[in-house]
């Protein structure tokens, strides 16, 4: 019997240099609408992310744009499939604190 793909959702991958943009890597069995909320430790949201997938393997660019340091969570649905990925922001990115770590080296 032939195993019929299944829509999955996998990690994401944040990138913060030069600026904040993460990769969700997931899996579409067919076209399908994507969506992501961007929501701090408090419940706050700071982006939304809304596309539609075509079938097969991805790794779609969420731009998360100046986010503050902190916690966050992503709030994602792939069609019927939903998941939480967490991850963290470390950086505050002006040209100030480039300096203070270039010199700390």
């Amino acid at each position: 019997m032939k195993k019929v793909p299944e829509t999955k959702i996998g990690y994401l991958q944040v990138v913060e240099a030069p600026s904040a943009i993460a990769y969700l890597h997931c899996f579409c069995a067919e076209a399908t609408p994507l969506n992501v909320d961007i929501l701090n430790e408090l419940g706050k949201t700071y982006r939304t992310h809304k596309a539609t997938l075509e079938p097969g393997p991805h790794k779609a660019p969420i731009r998360l744009g100046n986010l503050p340091p902190g916690q966050y969570n992503a709030w994602i649905t792939l069609g019927q499939v939903s998941g939480i990925r967490s991850f963290t922001i470390t950086k505050g990115g002006s040209f100030k604190d480039r300096i203070k770590t270039w010199l700390k080296r």
